[in-house]
């Protein structure tokens, strides 16, 4: 004896809201429209090997996702991680009767985030899509303790340990000499990395400073001494005064305690 399936219902899969499609005719359109669904999605029996393992899917998608991304980390020497989200337990899709295709989508990758789609090209297609999330993990030079605005970095305050660059924007030194010297701009935190934007320039020359003048004239040079009016770093004019003269000047700080100017 046979049963006939119930209206609304697929072997293996139901369909759900079938039923009301007799609210607008008969119940020979709604068993039409299921008769097309099940036809038209081959769904195999839950417990059999007809079903395409979930830890396939993710894994192709992972490869997918390293094969994509691998070449962020050549400028860096970092090292890629990536965390592929996980598929819902109950998906049930026919098992692909070729290699699984790992893509991403155009418009995929975010700042640590990405998309990623697989496909199965084979005779009954079919394709999903994973969120994923990666870092860059990379050495770059970190503040050793916290410390205060205006603080001038020495060797002390600084260290190089790895950190996930992606969230950096490229705004990141991997050298302890890049920084020192400086100033900070704002208050900073331990193990925080130390970034551009966070660091004034060093000044060369201080308001109050002596320093050299050296006036130039063609190929004539005059050293003199001075008085810097105003702090300066290396290329800015700063103020300087003649001390013997007494004269104001404006000059180009040319390094430290050194300042030029051009007759």
């Amino acid at each position: 004896m046979t049963t006939e399936p119930r209206r609304g219902h697929c072997p293996g899969r139901t369909f759900a809201g079938i039923g009301r499609y007799r609210e607008f005719g008969s119940a020979v359109v709604a068993s039409a429209i299921l008769f097309l669904l099940c036809a038209a999605v081959p769904i195999p029996a839950a417990g059999t090997n007809a079903i395409q393992p979930l830890p396939a899917i993710r894994q192709a998608a992972l490869a997918s996702a390293y094969r994509s991304l691998r070449n962020l980390t050549s400028p860096t020497g970092g090292r890629l991680e990536i965390d592929v989200g996980e598929l819902d337990s109950r998906l049930r899709l026919p098992r692909c009767a070729g290699d699984l295709d790992g893509f991403i989508p155009s418009g995929g990758v975010t700042r640590g985030r990405l998309s990623i789609g697989v496909r199965c090209p084979g005779p009954a297609p079919w394709k999903v899509y994973l969120t994923a999330r990666y870092r860059i993990l990379a050495p770059v030079v970190v503040f050793t303790r916290s410390l205060p605005k205006g603080e001038t970095l020495g060797k002390e305050h600084l260290a190089v340990a790895e950190r996930d660059i992606t969230p950096l924007q490229n705004d990141y030194l991997t050298k302890t000499a890049s920084a020192l010297g400086h100033r900070l701009r704002q208050p900073v935190a331990r193990g925080a990395p130390v970034r551009q934007r966070s660091l004034r320039t060093p000044l060369a020359v201080h308001r109050g400073q002596r320093v050299r003048i050296v006036a130039q004239a063609g190929g004539l040079a005059v050293s003199m001494d001075g008085i810097a009016l105003a702090d300066g770093t290396l290329g800015q004019l700063v103020k300087v005064r003649n001390r013997r003269s007494r004269k104001t000047l404006e000059a180009v700080v040319g390094g430290p305690g050194l300042v030029r100017v051009q007759l």
